[in-house]
């Protein structure tokens, strides 16, 4: 998470000196990453049709103080995402090896999901495209997810 100061703590990325680092070091505009420390807030919606179970993501962001929160998507969007038996829930980032048995993570820049025959498909742009190399075993299964934007709001 970045905080309105445009610093956030080293740790939150894995390091351990606890210094501060400029989390819009690298951006063209560095003040436009700098105003925008509002993290997006993601939604799903689910569709059925014929084809399937349609998970359509929504992610809306507001990039600065004044401006007001809108439907975003694109290149620099990116929703993570964890499908899970696990009662106690899982992290979108958590790419350990092995994951735990029944649980799956993934991210996309595109704004559909497709449940189908026990497969999640991911929309690429072009085509649906299988996103884990497993079916998801018969039960129930809980999403866990998450927006970042452009300027690695979370």
């Amino acid at each position: 998470m970045k905080n309105a100061n445009r610093f956030i703590d080293e740790t939150v990325r894995g390091g351990s000196s606890g210094a501060n680092i400029n989390d819009c070091d690298g951006f063209a505009d560095e003040h436009a990453c700098a105003a925008d420390y509002f993290p997006p807030t993601s939604s799903i919606v689910v569709v059925d049709n014929d084809e399937g179970r349609n998970l359509q993501l929504l992610i809306l962001d507001k990039q600065s103080r004044i401006g007001d929160e809108l439907s975003r998507s694109g290149e620099n969007y990116t929703l993570y995402y964890c499908f899970t038996q696990n009662p106690s829930g899982c992290d979108p980032q958590e790419y350990a090896t092995p994951l735990p048995s029944q649980q799956y993570v993934g991210k996309t820049t595109y704004t559909l999901l497709r449940l189908t025959d026990g497969y999640v498909l991911s929309w690429d742009g072009d085509s649906f495209e299988q996103a884990f190399p497993e079916q998801l075993a018969a039960g129930t299964w809980k999403i866990f997810f998450y927006a970042e934007d452009p300027h690695k709001n979370v």
